[in-house]
């Protein structure tokens, strides 16, 4: 376990600072990142990693690699690079211990629902197609607006993370709220469905869910 942990941090510091003089220059550096990538998420299917990752803020690190937040943060990762860190969060969020309980948690507040589930139950390049979509429907909302808003937040987030590193910096700051997008005011997402949104589709648009909408309208009332 602390072999793992005394690499981690090397290892992030290599996929997350790069220096784009040097990208530039190796064209065979993508394959070596890649290669990098896989490291990391090998890795995070120990406990000791996931509570690394976790208890420093470094998952919310990964999250600004696919968010590229800050921009200049973000602007030196490919796609490769977003599909590593996709995995390396979806690998930490479904592990079964306390550390992968507070990430989840945590990606609650950070993504609406059905991005969250996304993140959880597809494939990395599934996601990744979600995520840099757009959708407003009363199964999914998401677009450019409600990103800029995600990388707003995890641009502060990042920029603390990798100046304390080891160090430990306080346990997010996101503990004492959750991101409001203001694309999803005055709507309520329950049973698989935005109900504004389902309210105003067309009446014969089918359900995705419909007995468990049904079930949580009732309870809801």
């Amino acid at each position: 376990m602390l072999v793992e942990k005394e690499y981690l941090w090397p290892l992030l510091r290599t996929l997350l600072l790069k220096n784009s003089e040097f990208l530039e220059k190796s064209p065979s550096l993508q394959e070596t990142s890649s290669f990098t990538w896989e490291i990391l998420f090998a890795l995070c299917s120990t406990s000791a990693v996931i509570k690394e990752l976790v208890s420093t803020g470094a998952v919310l690190a990964l999250m600004g690699v696919i968010a590229g937040a800050p921009k200049e943060f973000g602007s030196r990762f490919s796609f490769s690079d977003r599909l590593g860190a996709t995995k390396s969060i979806q690998s930490v969020i479904a592990s079964d211990n306390h550390a992968s309980a507070i990430c989840h948690s945590l990606f609650q507040r950070l993504l609406p629902e059905p991005v969250f589930h996304s993140l959880r139950t597809l494939k990395a390049e599934d996601f990744l197609a979600i995520y840099d979509g757009e959708n407003d429907s009363p199964d999914l909302v998401w677009s450019s607006d409600m990103r800029f808003v995600l990388s707003a937040f995890l641009s502060t987030q990042v920029e603390q993370i990798l100046s304390h590193g080891e160090s430990r910096l306080p346990l997010y700051e996101s503990e004492k709220g959750e991101i409001v997008y203001p694309a999803l005011a005055g709507d309520a997402y329950v049973g698989g469905a935005y109900l504004r949104r389902l309210l105003a589709a067309p009446p014969d648009r089918p359900l995705r869910h419909p007995q468990q909408l049904l079930e949580k309208v009732a309870y809801l009332w």
